[in-house]
């Protein structure tokens, strides 16, 4: 649904990481995202045409996220409980509108990130039996979320023993 070419960026003073993506120009082949982007730019008239296009997310790292899309943002945040375990929090916001095609937009803008989130979720299940296993070795598990690797270089960078190959 997006174009592959987050535009990333951690900002090290702030630990503010945030990325842009653009609703590709050729239609999806899942219903819900195929809908939400022929509507987006004719409902978000509000906003200037350059956003109405466009989905921006903003993390604090390590446990919060905020994404902001024409239609609404919202927030989530990874709170831990124990080794293995944590609570995810969350809300939705948009700013007021009655409109039957906002409502309709913002129930598909819900249903994609629900997919999303099932997504999410089964790759930190994945990650997690990954972790347990003894071919685990640590370091990144991926350089494909550049603002992840950033964060766990600003960590390297400031806690000198999470270079050290074990436990002391």
């Amino acid at each position: 649904m997006f174009t592959p070419d987050y535009d990333d960026q951690l900002n090290l003073n702030t630990g503010v990481a945030r990325g842009v993506s653009w609703l590709l120009p050729t239609p999806s082949p899942k219903w819900s995202e195929r809908r939400y982007a022929a509507m987006v730019e004719g409902v978000t008239t509000h906003l200037p045409e350059a956003n109405r296009k466009c989905w921006r997310f903003y993390s604090m790292l390590p446990n919060l996220g905020i994404d902001v899309y024409p239609d609404q943002m919202d927030f989530f945040q990874v709170l831990p409980n124990c080794p293995g375990k944590c609570t995810i929090r969350g809300g939705t916001y948009g700013l007021p509108d009655g409109r039957r095609e906002m409502r309709v937009l913002r129930y598909l803008n819900a249903c994609i990130n629900r997919q999303v989130q099932r997504e999410d979720e089964d790759l930190c299940k994945r990650v997690q039996r990954g972790l347990a296993s003894s071919f685990y070795k640590p370091g990144p598990l991926s350089k494909l979320e550049v603002c992840v690797l950033q964060f766990h270089d600003l960590i390297r960078s400031r806690i000198p023993e999470t270079l050290l190959a074990e436990q002391t």
